[in-house]
């Protein structure tokens, strides 16, 4: 994580923005772009079954084309181009739909390889090092095939490439359409183009698209860790005017957007504005500022024991689970839970290896080339630790502790305990930067969302969902929802 206040700052509420939200979700033209329910979220993905197909290029379709400046004959080429194919198509018949004229395509697109020191340039810029995709209103859409493109292939798999196409080609949509113009803040465009990505990531999972398949397990998993690999770093009030430059968003926005485009189709994005941000960000952490403590807090029993005062604050356990350290994994009722942090109903007690929680917080897919994350931080292990808190608190309640319903009920929890850290009310506060771990850890191996058992709710999709909810709301809407 990006810094952790060990002081009592007070800060807004967040259910103003609860509230918004709630308000304005939906799928009516003049409701914000937020994910809807679906009432069987642990194995379906936005209504979709939880499917672990194949994802990538489909066999025995030929391939498409289209004329690109400084076209090579390698499957990084091919694949995007096939992927530009597939866009177009599905904007083909969307595009009216939404905004009510008909589709123009793209008509320029440039290759390049940005580690040879002569290529193609874009957009009045030279390819060589030019490590990027991008859209350009005078110059179509270009994309690096010797550095970037192969870079996201190796940490997130052929659906990588496709969901930044998909991101690209949403800003010609944006432009085309003029939904937005040169004087939109760049966040708003940047997470209506995630959003236009979701919408086309939905008509692969239905299986509408004609080169690729999508399977919506570790495949949209994967998809959506490639938004977070480009989310923005954070950004230090003090040296950076955050929201005066270029940005796209953290990881939590960006995910949140290409899910609400995922659940409810492109029209969703065409409601993603300045207001609708806002009240998505709510008073979570945006800076780093220099009352907080710069890089990571050592995971370590101390530091433990305070989140665990907070989790009893918040909770308010009439009976707190016993806490035991050991490096041992943990029993219950005969079966061996996971490590480092266990429940065990029967004792109630939890069981934490502090050292392989430690391990934790430096865990999950590290930087690849020049993006810009994610990055494993310390609350990727704490968000671990308020999860299986939230095992005692459901069996406190007597509430199921089994079953994927009670990992994302579980999930749903520690979230409305994160919400309530970004309050600055006791002595471990929410920093920026942290949500973004959360996500990391969520999509990396999921722990995080799983059962009194160790058994991982099997949807990336549905373990991000989950948190959000606890986020921007309580433990009484995660325990209605996750009934």
């Amino acid at each position: 994580m990006s810094g952790r206040r060990f002081t009592g700052t007070a800060a807004a509420s967040l259910a103003s923005a609860l509230a918004l939200a709630l308000a304005l979700g939906g799928c009516s033209d003049n409701e914000a772009a937020e994910p809807t329910a679906d009432n069987n979220e642990a194995f379906s993905v936005a209504g979709l079954p939880v499917t672990d197909g194949p994802t990538g290029s489909r066999e025995g379709v030929a391939d498409a084309e289209r004329p690109v400046e400084n076209l090579s004959d390698d499957e990084v080429d091919r694949l995007v181009v096939n992927a530009i194919a597939d866009v177009e198509d599905y904007w083909r018949d969307e595009y009216s739909a939404v905004f009510h004229e008909p589709f123009v395509p793209v008509e320029k697109f440039t290759s390049w390889d940005s580690t040879q020191s002569s290529t193609a340039s874009f957009c009045g810029t030279s390819g060589s090092g030019y490590y990027n995709a991008a859209f350009c209103r005078s110059g179509g859409i270009g994309w690096d095939r010797g550095g970037l493109m192969p870079d996201l292939i190796d940490a997130y798999g052929p659906i990588a490439p496709i969901v930044v196409l998909a991101h690209e080609y949403g800003h010609a949509v944006q432009f085309a359409s003029g939904i937005v113009n040169v004087t939109t803040p760049t966040i708003v465009r940047e997470q209506q183009a995630d959003c236009f990505a979701g919408a086309f990531l939905r008509h692969i999972a239905e299986g509408s698209a004609e080169h690729f398949t999508m399977n919506t397990s570790d495949g949209l998993n994967n998809a959506l860790a490639t938004i977070e690999a480009i989310r923005d770093p954070v950004y230090d009030a003090e040296t950076s005017a955050y929201g005066e430059r270029g940005q796209h968003g953290s990881a939590f926005e960006r995910v949140s957007a290409t899910q609400a485009g995922f659940t409810d189709g492109a029209v969703a994005c065409t409601r993603i504005t300045e207001d609708e941000i806002r009240a998505r960000r709510g008073d979570l952490p945006q800076f780093s500022t220099t009352d907080t403590v710069s890089g990571d807090v050592s995971v370590t029993e101390e530091s433990v024991e305070a989140n665990i005062a907070l989790l009893q604050e918040f909770f308010t356990l009439q009976e707190m689970p016993e806490v035991e350290y050991s490096a041992q994994a943990a029993e219950c009722d005969g079966a061996t839970l996971a490590k480092p942090v266990a429940y065990c109903p029967a004792t109630n007690t939890m069981t934490i290896d502090v050292e392989e929680l430690a391990e934790r917080a430096k865990q999950g897919k590290k930087r690849v080339g020049e993006l810009s994350g994610p990055d494993a931080g310390d609350f990727n292990a704490y968000i671990l630790l308020a999860s299986r808190y939230a095992l005692a608190a459901m069996n406190e309640r007597d509430v199921p502790l089994t079953g994927p319903q009670a990992a994302l009920r579980a999930t749903c929890n520690a979230g409305a305990w994160t919400g309530y850290l970004a309050l600055g009310t006791g002595d471990v506060t929410l920093a920026a930067g942290d949500l973004d771990e959360a996500v990391n850890g969520l999509l990396t191996d999921g722990l995080v969302a799983s059962d009194v058992e160790s058994e991982t709710a099997p949807s990336g999709f549905a373990r991000v969902e989950a948190l959000r909810t606890g986020v921007l709301g309580d433990i009484t809407e995660c325990d209605t929802r996750y009934a």
